[in-house]
């Protein structure tokens, strides 16, 4: 598949989805299956930005929207997008916008405490790096170290987050940067791929993880198309637009 035609395809077609999902959510559809395609329309503008315009200006705008299509989703319906979202939390991070990077630190649902021992910690532990929140971090190893314990690959993949955040505990740059590039080794790839169009322009968990290190001081290098460069330092928008009443609505 020519994955960059894809990507124009799609870009074409955005503000026709938008309209359509924007429609069924006031017209009282299912708020978390709208919210999270009109979710999905602006990742896929934001790897448009990426892949077909190289316009990071952009990608950050609509990595922004998306977090806070999350935060409302999140304190609105008490939807579980921390349960599994790595994905999510990365956007919000990369996206600049320091006070939408706390807000979104804090947020939690209704069964975090439940979820906290099992998937729901590695998007706890990202929070805790955006907080600056090193002792909450210290409390997530033990649960990674369990979780690494799983036999298959998501004790293995368990273990190199295990790696990840004790490489941030000790503020270690040859290390985090070690992890990260194994991360990205294309076994490992492979093992992560879900054969999505997301997969050819950037890598989950590693993109975020890199973002996290460069704005804790740790300027890592990943020599990986899937991990832009021009993402990682912190260089956050002079504006940022909330694209939808309901959002701007919104207390920060």
């Amino acid at each position: 598949m020519d994955y960059l035609k894809r990507l124009d395809e799609i870009h074409e077609d955005a503000n026709k989805h938008e309209s359509s999902f924007l429609r069924q959510y006031m017209a009282g559809a299912p708020p978390g299956l709208v919210l999270n395609g009109l979710w999905h329309v602006w990742q896929n503008e934001a790897l448009y930005h990426i892949g077909v315009t190289s316009n990071f200006l952009h990608t950050k705008q609509c990595f922004y929207t998306c977090g806070r299509i999350d935060e409302y989703m999140i304190r609105q319906y008490d939807a579980k997008i921390l349960h599994y979202g790595v994905d999510h939390v990365s956007y919000a991070v990369l996206s600049d916008c320091e006070p939408l990077i706390q807000r979104y630190s804090r947020l939690r649902d209704s069964q975090h405490d439940e979820m906290k021992p099992r998937g729901g910690v590695y998007c706890l532990a990202m929070q805790h790096l955006m907080a600056e929140d090193w002792k909450g971090l210290e409390e997530d190893i033990p649960i990674f170290r369990k979780l690494s314990q799983k036999k298959g690959r998501w004790g293995f993949f368990a273990g190199l987050h295990l790696r990840y955040h004790e490489a941030m505990l000790e503020r270690n740059l040859e290390k985090v940067e070690a992890v990260l590039r194994e991360f990205e080794t294309p076994e490992n790839l492979k093992k992560r791929s879900l054969g999505s169009m997301i997969d050819k322009f950037i890598s989950h968990p590693t993109l975020g993880y890199a973002k996290l290190a460069w704005r804790h001081g740790l300027e890592v290098e990943v020599d990986s198309p899937l991990v832009p460069r021009e993402l990682l330092p912190v260089q956050p928008l002079s504006h940022y637009e909330d694209a939808y009443d309901f959002l701007k609505a919104m207390e920060g």
